[in-house]
């Protein structure tokens, strides 16, 4: 069998990696200016740079690209809030509020996220499945987060309701700030987080119980 050759010193397998990259920078660039009904794969390739030859031997199909970037677009916002969760002091509403603000100003930041991560999520059939999947993940971050505040026993009694509460925050904070970048909202961005950090509050103040700290020391200002 003849392996692939290097070329310019450079081996095959870098070179294939590197064409998947640029099909992906590419996809970004069209999904998130346009929408995935406006991509096909001519499209991609000129976009790209390459022959369609070299797309096939990275995708099967269109939507394997589609949900690829729509995965980046979601590992990136996590990976960016998880940083600024665990750099946030130790207070809960410190770590809510900058968990918030930072997957806002990244959304908010780059045009092409809004619609990967919202309209297109919503419109593309593929997405739609995985975007019902991201909000279960970060959900599970939220109570991954909360359990922390938790007594072995009480993390027990949370058990469902607290995956349910969980649940309805990311849904609710995702239409939300959905809303908000549609213009529908009229507030600044600092007064979303703001507010939107009060809500995460008083939700969790109700998973964590009648001995929550939040109760004790940090009175919601929706009171």
């Amino acid at each position: 069998m003849v392996k692939d050759r290097a070329y310019a010193g450079v081996p095959a397998e870098q070179r294939r990696a590197q064409r998947r990259i640029t099909f992906l920078e590419a996809a970004r660039e069209i999904v998130g200016t346009q929408g995935s009904a406006r991509l096909t794969v001519g499209g991609l390739c000129r976009q790209a740079g390459l022959t369609e030859r070299y797309f096939y031997e990275n995708f099967t199909n269109l939507d394997a690209v589609v949900t690829e970037i729509y995965d980046q677009v979601i590992g990136e916002l996590t990976a960016l809030i998880a940083e600024r969760v665990r750099a946030a002091p130790d207070p809960l509403r410190d770590k809510v509020h900058a968990a918030i603000a930072a997957g806002l100003q990244m959304v908010a930041d780059d045009p092409r996220l809004i619609r990967i991560a919202f309209t297109e999520a919503q419109l593309n059939p593929v997405l739609n499945t995985r975007r019902t999947a991201t909000i279960r993940t970060f959900a599970a971050l939220v109570l991954a987060t909360v359990s922390k505040q938790l007594s072995p026993e009480n993390r027990t009694a949370a058990g469902a309701y607290g995956e349910l509460a969980a649940m309805h925050l990311v849904g609710g904070l995702y239409e939300t700030v959905y809303g908000w970048l549609n213009g529908t909202l009229d507030l600044t961005r600092d007064e979303l987080v703001d507010e939107s950090t009060e809500i995460f509050l008083v939700v969790v103040d109700q998973i964590l119980g009648p001995e929550s700290h939040l109760r004790r020391s940090e009175p919601s200002r929706l009171t």
